[in-house]
């Protein structure tokens, strides 16, 4: 009968890796959304068994917060895992079946979120200064994320005239929220609820 109850939790949590995975294999460029997607993905999964008060804190602080748990009776398992063992533990299953279960919940959600840590680029620093793109965030842009690439790259930038280019940055800014129009153009959807704007198309 516990098999019943792992391939529930196992159809509960899917979708969240499932999205991230479907993100990453987009065609249209977005570096500048890679980093935070995957703090968004770490964040979502520390959020199934970590209580969500101490999750309020940087991404850099995030990771650090990876070792605490909650009380078994707030792990996230998914409502429909939730109703099945309630169900079978009237008359199915013992409570040390339950103890064992939740204690693998949360020894997954540990390790998954572990791995993430440990093999996701989050330190990677073109993926950290290509945030500036990000149309949806501009404000909390710093003009050190471009000076990067310039340091970087400087053959992509010998013409560029670094007084003019703190100007422009300045106009991104503080440019309004984008018409319609623009919108709709800049708009890619290539999954159901996974939308995102194309930087190209709103220069």
């Amino acid at each position: 009968p516990m098999t019943e109850v792992y391939l529930s939790f196992y159809q509960a949590i899917l979708p969240v890796f499932t999205s991230a995975n479907l993100m990453f294999q987009r065609t249209a460029p977005m570096v500048h959304l890679v980093r935070g997607s995957l703090f968004s993905l770490i964040r979502k999964t520390m959020g199934k068994f970590i209580r969500p008060e101490l999750l309020t804190v940087s991404d850099d602080e995030l990771v650090q917060k990876s070792g605490e748990s909650t009380c078994t009776n707030q792990l996230f398992i998914g409502f429909t895992t939730r109703q099945v063992l309630i169900r079978l533990a009237a008359d199915t299953i013992e409570q040390r079946q339950i103890n064992v279960f939740y204690a693998g919940v949360r020894n997954f959600y540990k390790a998954a979120t572990s791995y993430m840590i440990k093999k996701f680029l989050l330190k990677h620093e073109v993926l950290h200064h290509a945030s500036f793109c990000n149309f949806e965030l501009r404000m909390e842009a710093e003009i050190s994320l471009i000076k990067f690439f310039i340091e970087r790259y400087p053959v992509f930038f010998e013409s560029l005239n670094l007084d003019d280019l703190h100007d422009e940055f300045v106009l991104y800014k503080t440019s309004p929220d984008l018409t319609p129009e623009i919108l709709k153009l800049a708009t890619v959807t290539e999954t159901i609820g996974l939308d995102f704007l194309r930087m190209d198309t709103i220069w």
